[in-house]
């Protein structure tokens, strides 16, 4: 018998295994290749998302560190320098800090009363207003379009420029009172008061009773432009199925604001509640372009803007107004922080 079937079937058998061994190395390198591969586009996308974050967050930080650490630097060192730049902790500052306080013009006192009476006018009277006006003007009621250039009229034509015609609006125009002292008089008249002589003849803002509300006023008009805008945002988020399924459900306007609109929109709300905190002691530009601080409209943004201005004119040290700025700021920190911390355990998480 010839073994010559035997050594085929031995060279057959080898030749498998080795095919067998050949295939199993080929899937395992194959695998690591794909693993590597998979990795390295893993690592890419993150690079790349490193990249996209760095290159995101380098222009708010440079901006951060010029026009912030920079430029209050040395204004930190002035606040706790006295007037020939000794450093004493902030003592002479705190001293004329005091002194100022026990003034008979309790000029400070009526800066920090007025500033917390634009925190409440501008979250607890314009917010609400702007949520109730941007709904209206959202469901393009009658009139929305001139309603709508009339609240967004402040930021067309600029700060500087409204505040000179609203002085003309709560004024004296020549021998003739503008629209909004025509009003206030008409109003005396039907209620039996007589109009103050000095608001007859400088109008609202001569008289310390009615400067400030005026300007509340001029800020509830102003503040109203970008909430619009903001809330408009929120609105047009909204899926459009809601509110064609309240319509179904007969849901009438005022039930789709408050049980739909408003809850939806709190958000929103919480952030233009949080930019209002925010501006608490830094208001001052339509107290410095229309009144200047006179009949009690001073807020603590104006007192400190004032004290730059005056000792900047008589080549005097800023070291006080600085101490005010670090003062006021240390003080509101923890307001607005507590507030905000408040709000968001207030508002709950919205998803649509």
């Amino acid at each position: 018998m010839s073994d010559r079937p035997f050594k085929e079937r031995v060279k057959s058998f080898f030749k498998a295994t080795i095919n067998l061994f050949e295939k199993f190395f080929r899937k395992i390198f194959k695998r690591k290749n794909e693993d590597s591969l998979e990795k390295k586009h893993l690592l890419n996308k993150k690079a790349r998302e490193k990249v996209f974050i760095i290159l995101f967050l380098i222009f708010p930080i440079v901006q951060f560190i010029i026009f912030w650490i920079i430029v209050n630097f040395k204004s930190i060192i002035m606040a706790f320098s006295d007037a020939n730049g000794a450093f004493d902790f902030g003592a002479t500052n705190w001293n004329y800090f005091v002194t100022e306080w026990n003034k008979e013009s309790r000029d400070i006192q009526v800066s920090i009363k007025n500033s917390f009476i634009y925190f409440g006018v501008s979250n607890f009277i314009t917010l609400p207003l702007t949520v109730l006006f941007a709904y209206l003007l959202f469901k393009r009621c009658f009139g929305h379009r001139a309603f709508r250039v009339i609240f967004f009229l402040p930021s067309i034509i600029g700060g500087v420029v409204f505040c000179t015609l609203f002085r003309f609006f709560v004024g004296v125009i020549g021998s003739s009172q503008g629209p909004v002292l025509k009003a206030y008089t008409f109003l005396c008249q039907i209620f039996g008061q007589e109009v103050p002589e000095v608001v007859a003849r400088q109008g609202l803002f001569g008289s310390g009773k009615t400067a400030y509300p005026t300007i509340m006023l001029e800020i509830v008009w102003t503040g109203m432009g970008i909430g619009l805008i903001l809330m408009a945002g929120g609105l047009s988020r909204i899926p459009v199925s809601i509110f064609e399924s309240a319509k179904i459900d007969g849901v009438n306007m005022w039930q789709e604001f408050w049980k739909i609109v408003v809850p939806l929109l709190l958000p929103t709300i919480n952030s233009v509640f949080t930019l209002g905190m925010a501006g608490m002691f830094t208001f001052y530009m339509p107290v410095m372009l229309l009144t200047e601080g006179s009949s009690d409209t001073s807020t603590i943004g104006w007192y400190m803007t004032r004290f730059t201005i005056d000792r900047a004119k008589k080549g005097g040290n800023l070291n006080y107004p600085a101490f005010v700025g670090i003062l006021a700021t240390v003080c509101a920190v923890p307001i607005v922080l507590g507030l905000r911390k408040i709000v968001d355990l207030l508002t709950p998480d919205v998803s649509y």
